[in-house]
């Protein structure tokens, strides 16, 4: 038989093993050693899985081997070899323990002597299902044993205890390996894993576990975090990894949830400690700031604590790592305010007695104002004094403090608190005791974040950004939203020649308080989902904070232009134009690059005048707006501005011109989507950029859109006309042609108001049916008057320019232009020239008829300017002669009337004859 390793004997012949794994390895019995072997259920009388060691490596591998029934011949079921680094901690003497019968029933684990493990599963043995790495955290394994009971594997490790695999049957799931830790034979407590689960990738790691009664009690597991915390800070805590280990016996890191949240619990009481003594039975002296100073310092030990415990920080759900981080961002802001108010009491006291300090005085007012709203809902901290209660509770910033300093920007720095007889001066050093108060706790809160920035959970994915934390929620807003209008409007005040020395200083306060503000509504809004009422709500606020304090800011940079050299530094352009690049600031942004630009065209400095346009164009390319938040791009806005506002340009005009003109290409496509609604605008783009089509159609556009005159149809259409020939369109094509006819349309506008002495170029043009009506008149038929043949005429021309389809539904009107020119010509004395006169005369006389006239304009092919399809489809020259004739009454003067049309129109088609 084959032994070793204390993992059982198979019941199998060695030589005859032996030869099948020599078989199986491609190598000579003499290089590998058989290390151990276990029993395994399979269809043989003996089947056994075989560990062996090749070569000097003492490489492991593993073979399944079974005896046949009736026979003592042995078969090689399967056979693999681990790839290098699947075993841990396996050493180059190959000494390992081999298990077998455990879940699934044809696996086979491999625990090395140095405490690593690994689980092989598959019809070839080459499926690893786990992998325990005794460096990961979890310690050696000290012993081990198929438990195929309990559905797997146990494991005894040196700091998990009784670790239990139970492998999902492949097909089943694709979970991940689970662990669990047995503390006793009766109680089971969950562990988290150590072990790392692997498989190769034809096939995903298929070990789960189904849930284990977990009986954990939320104060005792809190009561394990701060034991451990305890020990650690003393020093007597011994290895950080066995402080994970106990953790998780005591159910803390239970991955359910049932223990609650006892890290953030004691962060929370490391947070909100209250000291155990107090220099004065006033309230707070300058211990508050020593006590603050521990309190900080404690935390970060605690976060050391829970790093340096191997495992145990990563394990604690993001949510509560969250919180605990929260709670050293607030001790922290709230130091920072005892430390202005420690500065401030400091000041009072070098100050004479008959000087007050305002800022003390605002600070302290602020301190009671927050203990006494904290008071209200902690009876522990009633009998103590508000002030000392609000440098105590930290976790009191949010809802406590923040709301007093929103109200106290209301009260003592607003326009309101100005009304109420508060000077200038006064509300300035309120403005300025507040926002240092309030811009400081906030900045040592990102301070804490930018120092502990490893420790934070990263962002989890998804369509809108996680809660805004703290420092940008509500009550952060409204105390910035307050402190920010405040300041604008002192600034105002004071630049109007209330205080002008402190618009400068309130001007930089005011951009200090812009970007928190602008900032915290941004990430408000992020966190909001898109199309839902909370978003359109934080965009609204989002955009008043930029209403709020962009302009003023502008207005701070430019009365800063003219500052003397010694003046206060205040604000300048390029700080406004970083706030307004970053929030949508398009209107500062822009009057900041025209004023740039405008400054290095008045200096002639062509460098200075390139750096301006390209720093336009870099904002035109970068700020791209967010569509989701009706919020367009910087390009679209520049091109709207150009066609609203002159700049410096000092016309609109001039300074379309020079957008149109100074525009670089990547823009273009930007730009025509831009001017689209403005079309009197996009056909000038369009020839800029040689899209002659596009202006042809623009141009058609304008000149058939509502609102042009007559002048201004007749010049949109000729450009319309030269932007497709520009384009290489035949001037025989249909739209050339169109443009043509309606050409000709506006010129017999033209003519019939130069004939009749009114009407002008200003006038709007007359739909077709209206100028056939005012060629005709109102005179009778037959009615001679000056101009009549030109009108009647120009009647026919607009039934040949206006096309088929107004020839056809007007049929009944040509009619009448037809009867009206046969009535301005005498047929009788015309027919007694035919028999006296001769032909060339006759023919003369023939061709000065009016009929004639307008055959030729409607029939005849080489000289009709016409639109659509020939004058035959609307009405017959058949039809005309009938139609004259029965007007003149027939005899001989309707042989004239024929002469007359058969000159330049045939009688059909068809015929050959031509009429004379």
């Amino acid at each position: 038989g084959v032994g070793g390793g204390g993992g059982g004997y198979g019941l199998v012949q060695t030589h005859r093993a032996s030869a099948e794994i020599a078989r199986a390895l491609r190598t000579d019995a003499s290089r590998f050693e058989l290390v151990s072997a276990s029993p395994a259920p399979g269809e043989g009388e003996g089947a056994v899985v075989i560990l062996a060691a090749l070569g000097g490596a003492k490489r492991l591998s593993i073979h399944r081997i079974e005896r046949r029934r009736g026979n003592t011949s042995v078969t090689l079921v399967s056979s693999t070899t681990p790839a290098a680094g699947t075993v841990p901690a396996s050493n180059r003497d190959g000494n390992a323990t081999l298990h077998a019968g455990g879940v699934p029933s044809d696996a086979a684990l491999v625990v090395t002597a140095a405490g690593g493990a690994a689980l092989f599963a598959g019809d070839n043995l080459d499926e690893q299902l786990l992998m325990h790495d005794p460096a990961a955290g979890g310690g050696r394994v000290l012993a081990s044993a198929a438990a195929p009971s309990t559905g797997g594997w146990l494991m005894l490790t040196e700091l998990m205890g009784v670790v239990a695999y139970a492998p999902v049957p492949a097909g089943a799931g694709t979970a991940p390996v689970t662990t669990r830790g047995i503390a006793s034979p009766v109680s089971s407590v969950h562990v988290t894993p150590t072990a790392t689960s692997r498989a190769n990738d034809s096939r995903p790691a298929t070990m789960a576990t189904d849930p284990i009664a977990v009986n954990v009690d939320p104060a005792a597991a809190e009561a394990s975090v701060r034991a451990e915390f305890a020990a650690f800070a003393n020093g007597t805590g011994g290895a950080p990894a066995e402080s994970g280990f106990r953790l998780k016996a005591a159910g803390a890191l239970a991955a359910d949830g049932s223990a609650g949240c006892p890290f953030a619990a004691t962060s929370r009481n490391l947070a909100d400690a209250l000291p155990k003594h107090w220099s004065g039975a006033s309230g707070p002296g300058p211990a508050t700031e020593s006590h603050l100073d521990e309190k900080a310092r404690r935390h970060d030990l605690f976060l050391r604590f829970l790093a340096e415990a191997t495992g145990v920080w990563n394990l604690i759900p993001p949510v509560e790592r969250e919180r605990v981080l929260e709670h050293g961002e607030l001790v922290a802001a709230l130091l920072c305010v005892r430390s202005l108010h420690n500065e401030a009491a400091e000041t009072a006291g070098e100050m004479d007695e008959d000087e007050t300090d305002g800022a003390l005085e605002i600070l302290r007012e602020a301190a009671t104002t927050a203990g006494v709203a904290l008071q209200e809902n902690d009876a522990a901290v009633r009998d103590r004094p508000a002030a000392e209660v609000c440098y105590s509770r930290a976790t009191g910033v949010c809802d406590a403090l923040l709301p007093v300093l929103a109200d106290g920007f209301r009260k003592r720095a607003s326009v309101a608190a100005g009304a109420k007889g508060a000077s200038l001066r006064q509300r300035a050093e309120a403005l300025d005791a507040l926002s240092r108060a309030l811009l400081g706790a906030l900045g040592a809160a990102a301070e804490f974040r930018t120092h502990h920035a490893g420790l934070y959970p990263p962002p989890a994915g998804g369509a809108t950004a996680p809660p805004p934390r703290w420092s940008a929620g509500a009550n952060a807003r409204s105390a910035l939203r307050e402190a920010a209008t405040a300041a604008a409007a002192l600034r105002e005040e004071s630049a109007r020649g209330g205080a002008p020395e402190l618009a400068a200083p309130l001007g930089a306060r005011l951009l200090a308080l812009a970007t928190p503000l602008l900032d915290a509504c941004a990430a408000n809004l992020e966190s909001a989902a898109p199309g839902t009422s909370a978003r359109a709500v934080a965009r609204e606020e989002y955009v008043n904070a930029r209403h709020a304090v962009l302009p003023a800011l502008l207005d701070a940079a430019k009365n800063e232009v003219n500052a003397p050299a010694s003046h206060f530094a205040g604000v300048t352009a390029d700080a406004v134009a970083s706030v307004a690049e970053a929030h949508f600031g398009y209107e500062q942004l822009a009057e900041v690059c025209e004023a740039v630009a405008h400054e290095a065209d008045c200096a002639r400095d062509p460098g200075a005048v390139t750096a301006a346009a390209s720093r336009l164009h870099h904002y035109m390319r970068t700020l791209r707006g967010a569509p989701a938040d009706n919020e367009g791009s910087f390009a679209t806005f520049v091109f709207e501005r150009a066609r609203k506002h002159p700049g410096h340009a000092g016309t609109i005009g001039r300074r379309v011109a020079q957008t149109l003109r100074n525009t670089p290409d990547e823009f273009y496509e930007e730009l025509e989507t831009c001017l689209a609604p403005h079309p009197s605008l996009l056909w000038v783009h369009q020839l800029r950029v040689e899209d002659y089509s596009g202006a042809a159609r623009t141009a058609l556009g304008l000149a058939h859109g509502g609102g042009a005159s007559l002048a201004q149809r007749v010049r949109f259409l000729s450009l319309a006309k030269l932007s497709l020939l520009a384009d290489g369109v035949p001037s025989a094509e249909t739209e050339i042609v169109a443009i043509d006819a309606a050409l000709d349309l506006t010129a017999i506008q033209t003519n019939l108001s130069t004939r009749r002495g009114s009407g002008s170029d200003a006038d709007a043009p007359l739909p077709p049916l209206r100028l056939v009506e005012a060629c005709l008149g109102d005179g009778a038929e037959g009615t001679a008057g000056t101009g009549r043949d030109d009108d009647v005429l120009d009647g026919f021309a607009v039934f040949a320019s206006a096309g088929s389809a107004f020839r056809s539904a007007n049929k009944s009107l040509l009619e009448t232009l037809w009867r009206r020119a046969a009535a301005e010509t005498d047929w009788e004395q015309l027919s007694e020239q035919r028999t006296t006169g001769g032909d060339a005369g006759y023919v003369r006389l023939l061709r000065a008829t009016l009929v004639a006239r307008a055959t030729r304009r409607c029939y005849d092919e080489t000289n009709a300017a016409r639109l659509g399809a020939p004058f035959v489809d609307a009405i017959s020259v058949e039809e005309v002669l009938e139609l004259l004739e029965n007007a003149i009454g027939g005899g001989d003067a309707a042989i004239s009337l024929r002469d007359a049309v058969g000159i330049y129109a045939t009688k059909n088609a068809d015929s050959d004859e031509v009429m004379a």
